[in-house]
């Protein structure tokens, strides 16, 4: 029997040249027990990984393939780090070529259990519903059994991951009865593509608020917290002067059921 500690498994990850799949492909480089094998993406298709990243360069220089080629992929798991509302396309058109390995999402497309929440935090409709429960919700420290177990994996946003881990400790043990959260995100949470928002000059020094009380991470923590205490998430956003990274702050009441004041980007 194999050990599949030492077993060696290929992967893929589609989406190669944004900073999700980027972040992705580094870590999976350095993994003992990973041999990238595919990389995907549209405009960037065709060109060499280290060609986006030139500290990748002589470490990862796989070409980067057009995403129509993915229906041929037969890695043992493929990793997606594409926009939010592309995933489930990617996953649909995986699934109906009878793809056979794991699927890690790390868009927002499989998060959330009810697709008319999409709607509410995301403002479209879910493509391919069907899909959703095929995933689980893989914030580690809560659902290791179960994400052990699964075939697909929804990766948690980056505030909700933090917002969560923060709170659910004391929440499950009954020791918060209200909470505002604020949370501050890098430039590097709006992903690889330059924007004004983004720009260093207009970032550099600043903290703006922005998508007040109305957050999208706010319906997976609300999700997760339903069965202990139930949440109602609201409160500003910020968005910070730095280039990476998340920090959640989360000042909460005692005793009693939970009520979450959510903040963050991502």
């Amino acid at each position: 029997m194999s050990d599949p500690i030492s077993d060696i498994i290929s992967v893929s990850v589609a989406g190669a040249s944004g900073y999700t799949g980027m972040e992705a492909i580094r870590i999976l480089h350095g993994h003992p027990n990973v041999n990238l094998t595919r990389l995907y993406g549209s405009k960037s298709a065709g060109s060499a990984f280290s060609s986006h990243y030139k500290g990748m360069e002589g470490l990862v220089d796989l070409p980067i393939l057009p995403f129509d080629e993915l229906a041929s992929d037969q890695s043992d798991a493929i990793f997606l780090g594409l926009p939010h509302g592309k995933s489930a396309e990617a996953a649909k058109t995986l699934f109906d070529a009878g793809y056979k390995g794991r699927i890690v999402d790390m868009s927002s497309d499989f998060r959330l259990k009810d697709p008319k929440a999409y709607e509410k935090w995301y403002g479209w409709t879910h493509p391919h519903p069907e899909l959703i429960d095929r995933f689980v919700y893989g914030l580690t420290e809560w659902y290791r059994n179960d994400i052990r177990m699964a075939d697909h994996i929804s990766n948690p946003g980056c505030f909700a991951s933090a917002i969560q881990l923060g709170l659910l400790p004391f929440a499950k043990a009954g020791l918060v009865s209200s909470c505002d959260v604020t949370g501050i995100t890098g430039s590097s949470g709006s992903g690889a593509s330059p924007s004004a928002g983004t720009h260093f000059s207009s970032r550099f020094g600043n903290v703006k608020a922005y998508k007040v009380y109305g957050h999208q991470h706010i319906g997976e923590v609300n999700q997760t917290l339903a069965d202990q205490l139930g949440v109602h998430p609201s409160g500003p956003d910020g968005a910070a002067a730095v280039g990476r990274g998340t920090d959640s702050a989360s000042p909460a009441g005692a005793a009693g059921s939970a009520e979450a004041g959510a903040a963050g980007s991502g």
